[in-house]
């Protein structure tokens, strides 16, 4: 018979590897759809950004901005 410590050591485990299937099919899902988004956007976007919300989406735009105008900040 198992024990509870073992049994939930072997939960955790099972949990943590499908956690990591997840995000790596999730990362190749973003990686896909970036590449779709910029060979429609033209030659000159090479860079997507995904965001949660729009707060987040205004705070990489301000960070970007500041990186390509680092007098202006």
């Amino acid at each position: 018979m198992l024990s509870a410590k073992h049994t939930a050591q072997s939960m955790k485990e099972t949990t943590i590897n499908i956690i990591d299937g997840l995000q790596g099919q999730q990362a190749q899902l973003k990686r896909l759809l970036a590449q779709k988004v910029c060979s429609h956007a033209g030659p000159n976007f090479n860079h997507i950004f995904f965001t949660n919300s729009g707060s987040e989406a205004v705070d990489s735009a301000l960070k970007a901005l500041s990186l390509q105008y680092p007098g202006y900040a």
